[in-house]
């Protein structure tokens, strides 16, 4: 895992093309995992956390939030 790279939120947005408040909705309500670094204040997204988010369909429930 120290040589795992790690997910921004800008990063996750470029890849499911949603807006920042989508992502962080997600994250809020525990659709999409997330780990809190920098002290609490940054979000880092795992690469497979993100493939299962997108394979398992979960993408279109957050696009609907809109």
């Amino acid at each position: 895992m120290a040589n795992e790279e790690l997910l921004t939120v800008r990063d996750v947005m470029r890849v499911l093309r949603l807006s920042r408040l989508s992502i962080y909705r997600a994250i809020a309500s525990g659709r999409l995992k997330a780990l809190k670094v920098g002290g609490g204040k940054l979000w880092r997204i795992r690469p497979e956390v993100l493939e299962d988010y997108i394979r398992n369909g979960t993408r279109s429930a957050t696009h609907s939030m809109r």
